[in-house]
């Protein structure tokens, strides 16, 4: 921790977030909380909000050393949000702009928006991942006896625990119906059914020194509250607003 007389360092990171919803990765207490952490050690943190194109050329006026990034596209036409072909993404305009950015590479966020073909990738790469398949919107479904209850079911093409809920663990046909119903009416997207997996949740961060080619791995454990069936589920919600439930490994 930053003691009153340490001299700070003398940078400029800005923090970049989105007031459109279905396009932020980051809520306002979240936002709140990194700008007054990262201000303890650093001469300037400010928070720019990207809602379209001027703000993002307005982002570059900054020139800031780092971007903190909480988004990751921005709409061409607002309409089609991130379903928009020739939206941008954040970390290749940085890219093109010589501008530091944390977080991941337009590959790994692409990844992220369409967890089939990510697990897929899991798989091909010969690592182990939890038995799935993918229900499309707007076509019947073809119940699946290959896979037993419980399941979990998300949206295919959403992250940051967006559309994770109480009703996400599901234990009969039922409930798997309504939850899938939820995910195309809430969030026009496909619905991922996984088998559920018990057990404690990691989320694991891998920093790459440009210096010496070396990786540091930062693990936190996710430590969600109990629902009703005892269940631990890292909802949005609980990422964004009860900050209390992270612990540090």
């Amino acid at each position: 921790m930053a003691g009153p007389n340490m001299t700070k360092i003398d940078k400029h990171i800005e923090i970049v977030r989105t007031s459109v919803k279905s396009l932020s990765a980051m809520s306002q207490k979240s936002c709140d909380g990194i700008q007054a952490a990262l201000s303890k050690y650093y001469t300037r943190v400010g928070v720019t909000t990207v809602d379209n194109i001027a703000d993002l050329e307005a982002l570059v006026v900054l020139k800031p050393d780092l971007v903190f990034i909480g988004m990751k596209f921005v709409p061409i036409n607002p309409t089609l949000g991130s379903n928009d072909p020739n939206g941008i993404w954040l970390t290749t305009y940085l890219d093109e702009q010589g501008i530091a950015y944390t977080g991941s590479s337009r590959i790994a966020h692409q990844l992220e928006l369409n967890k089939p073909f990510a697990k897929q990738c899991v798989l091909d790469a010969g690592l182990n991942t939890s038995q799935y398949f993918e229900v499309k919107q707007k076509q019947p479904y073809t119940e699946n006896t290959a896979i037993e209850f419980p399941l979990f079911v998300k949206p295919t093409n959403r992250g940051g625990g967006l559309g994770i809920d109480s009703s996400s663990v599901v234990y009969n046909h039922d409930e798997l119906m309504a939850k899938i119903a939820s995910i195309a009416s809430n969030f026009q997207s496909d619905s991922l059914v996984e088998s559920y997996l018990p057990g404690r949740e990691f989320s694991v961060a891998i920093l790459k020194d440009e210096r010496s080619n070396e990786f540091s791995v930062m693990p936190l454990e996710l430590i969600a509250p109990k629902d009703s069936n005892g269940v631990r589920i890292l909802s949005e919600q609980v990422k964004t607003d009860d900050t209390e439930s992270f612990a540090e490994v």
